[in-house]
């Protein structure tokens, strides 16, 4: 019994939902402009990579979901490596939207069942 719950295409919709939460959060918050840069370039790779993949949330299909999901686990590195930035460490709202944003990519990612068959739409 797979007890992952979520699809591809929901992961997909997850990947927009995050992006948009890098894009908006970080100046609704006054987070300082080097952190809210960060967070816009990571929203960018995101927004990116997530559209040109081949699955149901994509736009254009270049890349595979294996290779979606890659990338992915890069980015997880990545989120955990902000958590030394100075920009981000020693700004308490950055710190606390980056552990909510990087709670939220890891659990999208681990919790995705990259082999559930898309339904069929009847």
């Amino acid at each position: 019994m797979n007890t992952k719950p979520i699809t591809p295409k929901v992961h997909g919709v997850m990947d927009y939902a995050l992006a948009s939460m890098l894009l908006v959060g970080p100046p609704l918050l006054g987070l300082n402009k080097k952190a809210t840069n960060v967070y816009r370039g990571m929203a960018a790779n995101l927004l990116t990579y997530t559209a040109i993949t081949d699955f149901e949330a994509g736009i254009k299909p270049v890349i595979s979901l294996d290779t979606h999901k890659k990338v992915d686990y890069g980015n997880l590195a990545v989120f955990a490596a902000a958590f030394f930035m100075k920009s981000i460490q020693k700004d308490k709202k950055a710190l606390a939207f980056h552990a909510a944003v990087t709670t939220i990519a890891v659990g999208n990612v681990l919790m995705t069942d990259w082999d559930a068959i898309p339904l069929l739409d009847y």
